[in-house]
Protein backbone atom coordinates (compact mmCIF):
# COMPACT_ATOMS: atom_id res chain seq x y z
CA UNK A 1 0.00 0.00 0.00
CA UNK A 2 1.42 3.29 -0.48
CA UNK A 3 1.61 6.61 1.43
CA UNK A 4 -0.93 8.21 -0.14
CA UNK A 5 -3.21 5.14 -0.46
CA UNK A 6 -2.73 4.55 3.16
CA UNK A 7 -3.28 8.72 3.76
CA UNK A 8 -6.44 8.25 1.75
CA UNK A 9 -8.04 5.31 3.83
CA UNK A 10 -6.97 6.81 7.02
CA UNK A 11 -9.28 10.26 5.75
CA UNK A 12 -11.86 8.10 5.09
CA UNK A 13 -12.18 6.65 8.56
CA UNK A 14 -12.02 9.58 10.20
CA UNK A 15 -14.87 10.99 8.11
CA UNK A 16 -16.25 7.49 8.55
CA UNK A 17 -17.62 8.67 12.15
CA UNK A 18 -19.14 12.02 10.54
CA UNK A 19 -20.60 10.72 7.53
CA UNK A 20 -23.69 9.24 10.34
CA UNK A 21 -24.40 12.73 10.31
CA UNK A 22 -24.59 13.99 6.98
CA UNK A 23 -27.94 14.08 5.42
CA UNK A 24 -27.19 14.11 1.79
CA UNK A 25 -25.13 11.92 -0.21
CA UNK A 26 -24.24 14.70 -2.67
CA UNK A 27 -22.09 16.03 0.27
CA UNK A 28 -20.05 13.18 0.50
CA UNK A 29 -19.29 12.78 -3.30
CA UNK A 30 -18.14 16.38 -3.12
CA UNK A 31 -15.51 15.51 -0.83
CA UNK A 32 -12.08 15.55 -2.68
CA UNK A 33 -8.34 15.29 -0.52
CA UNK A 34 -5.65 17.17 -1.83
CA UNK A 35 -1.99 15.65 -0.61
CA UNK A 36 0.79 18.14 -0.49
CA UNK A 37 3.59 15.95 -0.30
CA UNK A 38 7.02 17.14 1.67
CA UNK A 39 9.73 16.37 -0.60
CA UNK A 40 12.95 18.39 -0.94
CA UNK A 41 12.65 21.36 -3.54
CA UNK A 42 16.03 21.17 -4.82
CA UNK A 43 19.20 18.92 -5.87
CA UNK A 44 21.03 20.56 -2.68
CA UNK A 45 18.16 19.33 -0.18
CA UNK A 46 18.27 15.94 -1.36
CA UNK A 47 22.07 15.45 -1.41
CA UNK A 48 21.73 16.68 2.13
CA UNK A 49 19.19 14.25 3.28
CA UNK A 50 21.38 11.32 1.18
CA UNK A 51 24.30 12.24 3.00
CA UNK A 52 22.61 12.38 6.48
CA UNK A 53 21.13 9.13 5.91
CA UNK A 54 24.34 7.67 4.50
CA UNK A 55 26.25 9.00 7.48
CA UNK A 56 23.71 6.68 9.90
CA UNK A 57 25.11 3.37 8.36
CA UNK A 58 21.71 2.27 7.93
CA UNK A 59 20.70 2.81 4.55
CA UNK A 60 21.55 -0.01 2.12
CA UNK A 61 23.56 1.36 -1.42
CA UNK A 62 20.18 0.51 -3.79
CA UNK A 63 18.11 2.78 -1.32
CA UNK A 64 21.00 5.85 -1.81
CA UNK A 65 20.86 4.71 -5.60
CA UNK A 66 17.32 5.27 -5.99
CA UNK A 67 17.35 8.83 -3.82
CA UNK A 68 19.85 10.18 -6.16
CA UNK A 69 18.62 9.09 -9.58
CA UNK A 70 16.46 12.19 -10.01
CA UNK A 71 19.81 14.50 -9.93
CA UNK A 72 22.21 11.88 -11.75
CA UNK A 73 19.56 10.90 -13.55
CA UNK A 74 21.27 7.09 -13.47
CA UNK A 75 18.71 3.90 -13.40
Amino acid sequence: MTIYAWIEETTWKLLGSRLESISSADIVENINSIYTPNLPKNDTEIMQNVTSLVNTGKVSDETVLDMVESITGVN
